[in-house]
């Protein structure tokens, strides 16, 4: 927080002793590349880690700036989702 205004947060979900995932991770633009995200991150995957040694989390390979921060860190791809769009058709509930 800087002053009343929330400059960087992230969150996890813990799912048992099997898999910590950090997700919804974001810093304010006004506050970017002052090394909040990294701070924030970096704690939150300790406090993930705690609790599991499997501590993930998920980026779109176009996010570059979140890649660098993530590998700066000790993250690596280990692997590469793809997303498709499913459409059900209108009449299907026939």
């Amino acid at each position: 927080m800087d002053n009343e205004r929330l400059a960087a947060a992230e969150g996890y979900h813990i799912y048992g002793a099997d898999y910590v995932e950090l997700g919804n991770i974001g810093t304010d633009p006004a506050f970017r590349r002052q090394g909040l995200g990294k701070m924030v991150c970096a704690a939150l995957t300790r406090a993930g880690a705690a609790a599991s040694p499997n501590v993930y989390l998920n980026v779109f390979e176009q996010n570059e700036a979140a890649i660098r921060l993530y590998r700066s860190i000790g993250y690596e791809t280990v692997a590469i989702q793809h997303i498709i769009q499913f459409f059900m058709p209108a009449d299907s509930h026939k």
